[in-house]
């Protein structure tokens, strides 16, 4: 189990015994929730401060060693998501950033349509997540493309599900919707009532 204090100090923890396995000190006294990839653990590190540096670190997972570090336009508050050797992360509502997950190089980077304020997905070759603005919008993870935009009654804070090429969402207005994965069309839309919506 890997947590964050409000020192900065990352931990990796032995569930089963409660013993810290290692300690990491970094820059910020804030934490992303981590993800860990081929023997690496990602996360960032937020700065309190609004003149602070805000970070993205990788380590190696069994000694906590840093691998790489790199900066981040704004703070990045929710868990990166993996694909093969690629990392993508948000710096605030509205920058995308997609690096190699070996080197911590920047491989794109988008300040897309719609703010991001759910959690990504990552499905059908696409990166996916919830706007404030209304909305889910789609975008090809090998370069950041858009592929598509789904307007919703409302902002969407929660992070899509992906099941069966079907996206499933819901907004704050209390529509629930599934959308076809690859082109972005509804394919129903439901109340929290459980009734169909037209």
């Amino acid at each position: 189990m890997y947590v964050g204090d409000t020192n900065g100090v990352f931990y990796a923890m032995d569930v089963s015994s409660e013993k810290i396995l290692w300690r990491f000190q970094a820059e910020n006294e804030g934490f992303s929730p981590s993800v860990a990839i081929d023997k690496k653990v990602v996360f960032g590190s937020v700065a309190f401060r609004d003149d602070g540096t805000n970070w993205v670190y990788a380590l190696n997972a069994m000694t906590g060693e840093l691998i790489w570090k790199i900066t981040s336009s704004g703070r990045v508050v929710r868990a990166p998501v993996v694909n093969s050797r690629s990392v993508y992360f948000a710096a605030t509502h509205h920058e995308l950033d997609c690096v190699d997950s070996e080197t911590g190089e920047l491989k794109w980077k988008i300040r897309p349509a719609m703010a991001i304020s759910s959690g990504l997905l990552i499905a059908n070759g696409l990166l996916l997540w919830g706007s404030s603005d209304g909305g889910v919008i789609a975008v090809d993870v090998a370069d950041g493309g858009e592929r598509w935009k789904f307007k919703t009654k409302g902002s969407v804070r929660a992070t899509p599900i992906h099941e069966g090429g079907v996206v499933f969402v819901g907004s704050l207005t209390g529509y629930f919707y599934a959308i076809d994965a690859n082109t972005g069309k509804q394919k129903w839309r439901a109340k929290a009532d459980g009734t169909k919506a037209k």
